[in-house]
């Protein structure tokens, strides 16, 4: 999807990638274990919607959303 003209807001879906991605190691190195498995299980979900564009769907865009709501609070 990072060239997708097919799925709807990809250069934010890229970004929020990298963002989640950026999370998921930091908070490993800081011992936020919840925090990291959250990030993680975000971060392959979103490297499966790059890889299949096709499964960019509402639903999948809710659970992102809900994922990267829960991290601040388990920060």
């Amino acid at each position: 999807w990072l060239n997708s003209a097919h799925v709807p807001n990809a250069p934010y879906l890229a970004a929020l990638y990298r963002a989640v991605h950026a999370i998921a190691g930091s908070a490993g190195l800081a011992g936020r274990l919840r925090l990291g498995q959250v990030a993680g299980a975000t971060e392959a979900l979103l490297k499966e919607l790059k890889v299949t564009p096709e499964a960019v769907t509402a639903s999948t865009l809710r659970t992102v959303t809900q994922a990267v709501e829960l991290m601040p609070r388990i920060a």
